[in-house]
């Protein structure tokens, strides 16, 4: 997971630039489970978002494309132009 946790984070770092702080994240949930995740914040701002990662790994690390539902989500919550997924392997 942490691996590909980096390698997650370094493709973002790439597509979003020096605006934004880019870092890993995990959250122990109620159940003892903990999600890992990657925050991600613009520097101008003090909010930012934890996309977690756990469900969305294996399929991908598998070599499994991007779904459709996710690259929209992805692009929608950043106001990219171009696809953070464009290479569908994120």
């Amino acid at each position: 997971m942490d691996n590909f946790r980096k390698e997650v984070i370094r493709e973002l770092e790439k597509k979003l630039g020096d605006d934004y702080n880019i870092f890993p994240q995990d959250r122990t949930k109620n159940n003892g489970f903990t999600a890992h995740g990657v925050c991600i914040r613009k520097k101008s701002e003090n909010i930012g978002t934890v996309a977690y990662i756990d469900e969305t790994s294996a399929p991908t690390q598998k070599g499994m494309v991007c779904s459709t539902r996710s690259r929209r989500k992805a692009d929608d919550c950043y106001g990219k132009e171009e696809s953070v997924c464009d290479d569908d392997r994120l």
